[in-house]
C-alpha cells in the first residue's frame, strides 16, 4: 500500500512541477530540521511488532482557516499559533519504527530509500491529544506562580491555537508573552500572533506567513 501510495505521489510529481519542488522541500526541510531521518541499510531490518510504514501525500492549505470569536465590548483580542506543534514532540526511539516512509526523491528508477519520523505527525490519530498532555504538564508546573497564563494555556489554546482576550492592552501583552515564555519551556513556539489592538499586536510580534504542510 505505501509502495503504491509513493508510485501516485510520484506521478503527480511528473504532472506538476511546483507540486515536486514543493513536496520535495517539504521532506528535505523535514530531515534539515530532525523530524524525520533515512536509514542505514543495517537499522532496517527489525523485530518488532509496532513495525508500520506510513503512507503519505500532500495537503496543501493556502488559507490556513481563522477562528472568529465576538469579543466583548472594550476587549483586546489576541490570537497565536504554535509553529508546528506535533512536531516539536519527540517519539520514544523503540516506537519510530512505527512511522517509516518511503521516499527517493522522485527517481522512480530506484528502490526507494526507507526513513523514519522521530517526532509526532499530523496523520496520526494520537497526535493532537499526546500534544495537549505535553502542553498541560508543562503548564500546570506554574500554575501557582502563573495562574492567569496558565488559565489561558489550558483554557485558552485550542490545539496548536491560541485565542484569548483582555480588559487592557498591557495586560494582554503581559499575559501572552509569558504565555509565550511557558510554551518555550514545553519546545512550543508561539508565533504568528494578531490583534485587536496595533500596540499589542506590535508588542507581540506581527502575524506570519501560512506554511503548505505535509501528512
Amino acid at each position: 500500500m505505501v509502495y503504491k501510495r509513493l508510485v501516485n505521489v510520484e506521478k503527480k510529481m511528473k504532472r506538476n512541477g511546483s507540486f515536486a519542488q514543493e513536496y520535495t522541500r517539504i521532506i528535505k526541510d523535514y530531515v534539515s530540521k530532525g523530524y524525520a531521518r533515512r536509514l542505514e541499510p543495517n537499522e532496517v531490518p527489525v523485530e518488532s511488532d509496532r513495525l508500520w510504514y506510513l503512507p503519505h501525500f500532500g495537503v496543501e492549505n493556502p488559507n490556513k482557516p481563522a477562528v472568529l470569536f465576538n469579543f466583548r465590548e472594550g476587549a483586546v483580542g489576541v490570537c497565536g499559533d504554535i509553529k508546528e506543534m506535533f512536531h516539536q514532540v519527540l517519539i520514544q526511539p523503540e516506537d519510530r519504527c512505527s512511522q517509516r516512509f518511503l521516499w527517493r526523491d522522485g527517481d522512480d528508477r530506484r528502490d526507494p530509500d526507507i526513513y523514519e519520523m522521530i517526532v509526532m505527525t499530523f496523520g496520526a490519530a494520537c497526535s493532537p491529544s499526546a500534544a495537549h498532555y505535553v502542553k498541560t504538564v508543562n503548564a500546570e508546573q506554574l500554575r501557582h506562580s502563573d495562574p492567569r497564563a496558565v488559565k489561558a494555556i489550558i483554557d485558552y489554546n485550542y490545539v496548536d491555537d491560541y485565542v484569548d482576550s483582555f480588559a487592557t492592552e498591557s495586560e494582554a501583552i503581559s499575559v501572552s508573552t509569558r504565555v509565550k515564555e511557558i510554551h518555550a519551556n514545553a519546545g512550543f513556539e508561539l508565533c504568528q500572533f494578531s490583534s485587536s489592538s496595533p500596540i499589542v499586536e506590535t508588542a507581540l510580534g506581527p502575524p506570519g506567513s501560512v506554511s503548505v504542510g505535509w501528512n
